[in-house]
């Protein structure tokens, strides 16, 4: 009897442990942000139970399956108010394909100063060529330096984030938000870890992104830690 009795009293133990244990176990780059590990896409079946996440990061390699309910799961997320960040390799993503349509093409950007690929300083209000839009995303962002690896011309209902126009005239939309239901899909162009589209970038770290090196070795990120702030607060929980 006693022995039944313990038993049960374990048992319940381990089933509100498991109850109050996080649900999903996404990389965590920041409060509220949160990065898919592509090796563990299931996390993505319990992301409406985890409060926690405001913003999803989705920038890593294709995943060898995706189902319907990955892809049905989180552009629900999206919709009741999350805030999918797409960049890299995750723009090619079924995932990403399934919450909304927009184009996607290869952007030859040439530093003004060199007239080589590379990153540039994107200063708001300093140059006509280089834009950086008014949004909520944008909000307090004056500063940014990116390395332009896609950009989203022509699709429908983007709302402009970062624009640039390089001095031959090839112009990209780098950053933009697609609004989707409560929530927003923000398709990243700028240039991430793993396969680059037209070889190595000079000064392009791949862990540090949009980083600029100075004198002395220290890495500027300018206001790109702004963006993803914003993105937290743009966030509508509960999902």
């Amino acid at each position: 009897m006693c022995v039944r009795l313990v038993f049960r009293c374990c048992l319940a133990l381990v089933v509100g442990l498991l109850a109050i244990v996080p649900s999903v176990a996404f990389d965590k780059v920041s409060e509220s942000v949160f990065r898919v590990n592509m090796d563990r896409m299931d996390d993505l079946l319990g992301l409406g139970r985890n409060h926690d996440c405001r913003v999803l990061i989705l920038d890593g390699r294709k995943p060898k399956v995706v189902s319907d309910a990955h892809i049905t799961l989180t552009r629900k997320w999206v919709e009741a108010g999350g805030v999918l960040w797409v960049a890299g390799d995750g723009l090619e993503s079924a995932i990403t394909r399934g919450i909304a349509t927009f184009r996607l093409e290869r952007f030859d950007y040439k530093k003004a100063s060199t007239g080589k690929r590379g990153g540039e300083l994107v200063v708001k209000g300093a140059s006509p060529r280089l834009v950086i839009a008014d949004h909520p995303l944008s909000a307090n962002v004056t500063q940014l330096y990116l390395f332009p690896r896609y950009k989203f011309d022509g699709t429908v209902n983007a709302q402009p984030l970062v624009e640039m126009t390089d001095t031959q005239g090839n112009h990209g939309l780098v950053l933009a938000a697609i609004p989707t239901g409560k929530g927003l899909l923000v398709l990243d162009g700028t240039a991430r870890k793993g396969r680059l589209l037209f070889g190595r970038l000079p000064g392009f770290d791949p862990d540090r992104p949009n980083s600029l090196k100075q004198d002395g070795g220290r890495w500027n990120s300018y206001d790109w830690d702004k963006l993803t702030a914003n993105a937290v607060a743009y966030a509508q929980p509960p999902y």
